[in-house]
This record gives structure tokens, sequence and C-alpha cells, in this order.
């Protein structure tokens, strides 16, 4: 492992291995050097690997929490608040320097599972480019992803560790690596069958859930997970009424088992990081794209100046999310 910068300045470092026994070995050091020099650390990795993790350090970890990155990241809008939380909490608890480990990209992830994990591999840099005795690494498993996953990571990381090379992509993570403007302003791809569209104004508002519920009741979904996608739409809808133009436009489709409804608006998002902010206390704050994410499995997020927003919520037949 490479050692922290004399600033103290936010790490990002994409770890290469090659197999689970790999990752532990080259993982339990980097937790087992932060508990001897007194850093709180968070891992959030797949329940087997925190097992493998713990076993391997033989229950040395006072100083280490863990969370099952298939549990938290499902939906990969809601990793940068975990570390946002994990962070504040550590600081406001008198910590100077802090460690994490997340692995949010692994074989098996769905496509657009993966573009939003790309996506919030890049936004994180800006989420935490001012936070001060920050050293997160990031596992990649080089023996069972795409060679164009791994290759995503080289420009989304300042610096990537591959055995013994320590290769640096930048120096400077806040200019090296500003927010690219797409995904956020590249199209989504297109479904090959719609089962209901409309237009919506604050007046249908009533109409288009009822269109939801209908759909996703015929889809399959349970009363509960229905009951959570009418709620998402319902939210993403009001936000397009009121900041949008004042209407949109609601899809529907089935995308396997997932149910997919889709709003999009006139507005334009200009903050690549709003669906990533925890509401404040004040009621009139926005929690629309917040709320979307913590009940749907995927939100997507576009927009430009040239086409408007979309948001893009997908919901799983079935299951409910943490």
């Amino acid at each position: 492992m490479t050692e922290h910068a004399a600033t103290g300045d936010f790490r990002h470092e994409a770890l290469l291995y090659r197999g689970e026994s790999d990752f532990v070995e080259r993982v339990a050091p980097f937790i087992l050097d932060g508990i001897a020099t007194g850093e709180p650390t968070l891992v959030m990795v797949s329940s087997a690997k925190i097992n493998a993790l713990r076993e391997r350090m033989g229950g040395l970890d006072g100083l280490v929490e863990y969370r099952d990155m298939q549990t938290v990241g499902a939906n990969p809008a809601r990793i940068i608040p975990a570390w946002d939380e994990f962070a504040v909490t550590k600081a406001q608890d008198g910590a100077v320097r802090l460690r994490g480990v997340g692995e949010p990209i692994w074989h098996g992830r769905l496509a657009g599972q993966m573009e939003e994990c790309h996506w919030h591999e890049s936004l994180i840099n800006r989420a935490f480019a001012d936070v001060k005795g920050f050293w997160l690494i990031c596992p990649y498993d080089a023996a069972a992803l795409d060679p164009s996953v791994v290759d995503e990571a080289r420009t989304t990381h300042p610096v990537i560790i591959d055995g013994d090379r320590v290769v640096r992509t930048a120096q400077d993570v806040q200019d090296a690596f500003p927010v690219p403007t797409t995904p956020l302003a590249a199209q989504l791809a297109q479904p090959d069958r719609v089962v209901a569209e409309m237009s919506f104004a604050a007046d249908t508002l009533m109409e288009l859930r009822a269109i939801v519920a209908v759909e996703g009741a015929r889809a399959g979904l349970s009363p509960e997970r229905l009951e959570d996608l009418i709620l998402a739409v319902s939210e993403i809808a009001t936000n397009s009424v009121t900041h949008g133009g004042g209407r949109g436009v609601a899809r529907v489709w089935l995308d396997g088992g997932d149910v997919v409804c889709e709003i999009s608006d006139r507005g334009v998002i200009t903050d690549p990081l709003v669906d990533r902010h925890r509401p404040g206390h004040d009621p009139s704050s926005a929690r629309g794209l917040w709320t979307a994410n913590q009940l749907c499995d995927l939100v997507q997020v576009r927009s430009s100046r040239e086409r408007g927003s979309v948001v893009r919520l997908l919901v799983h037949a079935g299951h409910r999310t943490a």
C-alpha cells in the first residue's frame, strides 16, 4: 500500500486483485495498519469477503466497521451517503484520519448498475475532495471483471495499485478528475416496448399514480414493492411539476423481471450529486430524488440543457431493498 500524502488530502485508490485469497492478502494489511495507527475504518464489501477478512485478522477489528456492500450498494446512489455518514460521525468523535475499503463493482452486476457504479466512482472524487485524512481503496477483481471495467477504473481513480506496482494517474483529484458531463448528459438506452405513457401536470398526478399501480400489479410486484414504486414516481413527478416547468411525461415498461418508470421534463439538473444529498430538517428542502433512491433498486438521472431531465426508476419484482 502507498502511504498517506503529506497533506492528508482525500485519497481514492483502485486496488487490482485476482481472486478472494489475493483480496484478503492485499486488503487485510491495510486494515491492520489502520488499527495500529488508530484510524477508524469502514469496510463495505460482500458478506463472504467480510467473513474471510475477519478470519484472516483473527478478531483484531476494534476500530473497524463492516457493512455488506451487496445490500448497501444494491442501488449505487446509496454508497456516497454511507461514506459521508461514516466520515461525519467519526470526525465528530474526534478522528483526524479515516480509512475505507469499498467494492461497489463486482462480476454479475447488471449493465445499468455497472454504469451507475462507474458514475459513482467518478462522483466520489468530488464528494470528498475537501475531506482531509480520508484514505479510500476500491478493490477490483481483475481476474473476474471484463478488462473494460478495469480500464474504466483508471479514469476515476488517481492511483492504481496492481501487485507491487503503483500507478499514479493524477496528483490532484479535484483538478485532474473533474466530474465529467457523461453520464449525466448522456442518453439512456430506449426500451423495446412501452406499456403505458402519459403527459402529466399537477391536476393529473393521481391518474399517473393509478397507471403505475395497474401496470406494477400486472407485472407481479408485491403490494409492498408496488407501494414503494408509486411513492417514488409521485415524488419525482411532483419535482417535475414544481421545478421542471409544471409538467412532464411518464413512461412505464418491463425489463425482464424489473418494472421501470421514467419521468422526463424540461428542467435542468446542474448538481451531479443532487441525489446523494441527505435532506435537511427543513420540510421544504428537496427530497424527491433522495426518497426515490431509498425506495428503488436503481435510479438513473440524466440531464442536459438540450434535452431537459430524465429520471428512470427501476424496481425488482419480489425484492425489497434495504
